[in-house]
């Protein structure tokens, strides 16, 4: 009898026992810690979230009482100022404002407060995000944030 094909497929045979072993034990050790990462990127991009629309309802917030009080830039840089609660992430919103990089004019009836490559950031452990924003808010005469 032909006896060539025993040999490979007995090689072929321990091959995927041992296959089969580093699999199982694969199994066996692994902790699953992909879960705290993922939180760990979650918390990031909730922060991150949180800060972009906090830096836009301060915006309004602060045009609509300077509209009020018929005032200007330095108005809005004032109010901000007293406003500032030091709130992580929203360094770079207010140290803008305290520049006067912005802008707030009147263009007609209306008032347009703008800031343009604003970034806020996020960090946890070793990681860290950040998102470039650009705020642009048209108030109407009364302060009100006006449909665009």
């Amino acid at each position: 009898m032909n006896k060539r094909g025993d040999t490979p497929t007995i090689l072929l045979f321990v091959i995927t026992l041992i296959l089969v072993g580093i699999a199982l034990f694969s199994f066996a050790n692994f902790k699953g810690t992909f879960a705290g990462d993922s939180e760990g990127r979650s918390i990031m991009l909730s922060s991150v979230d949180f800060y972009e629309k906090y830096a836009v309802k301060e915006s309004e917030i602060i045009g609509r009482k300077v509209i009020k009080n018929n005032g200007g830039k330095e108005e809005f840089q004032e109010i901000a100022k007293k406003k500032y609660l030091g709130i992580e992430g929203t360094e770079e919103f207010f140290a803008r404002i305290n520049s006067g990089d912005f802008k707030f004019e009147q263009e007609g009836e209306n008032y347009i407060f703008e800031m343009k490559d604003l970034r806020v950031s996020a960090s946890a452990g070793a990681s860290f995000i950040r998102r470039n924003m650009e705020i642009k808010i048209l108030f109407d005469k009364n302060g009100d944030v006006a449909n665009s």
